[in-house]
């Protein structure tokens, strides 16, 4: 006599989920470190009175506008 097979859901089985590339979290953390250097030379800057102190602004706002990128493509993969 043949058994015939029942399909019953496999309890062992976990389905993959849904990671976020790892590339974004480590330019965030690039970004982050940049961010607080230039930070930290901006004040030195504009401590000593030095005209380029400005120049350290512009570049540090670049870099939050790409942290915000980042934040915001991460925050749109986990969904």
């Amino acid at each position: 006599m043949q058994r015939t097979r029942r399909l019953i859901e496999d309890t062992q089985y976990i389905p993959p989920k849904r990671t976020v590339a790892q590339w974004p979290l480590t330019m965030l953390h690039i970004s982050a470190v940049v961010l607080t250097i230039q930070i930290a030379a901006w004040f030195i800057l504009a401590w000593n009175g030095n005209p380029y102190h400005r120049i350290v602004l512009a570049s540090g706002a670049q870099v939050v506008v790409a942290w915000f990128v980042v934040m915001m493509w991460s925050i749109k993969e986990m969904r």
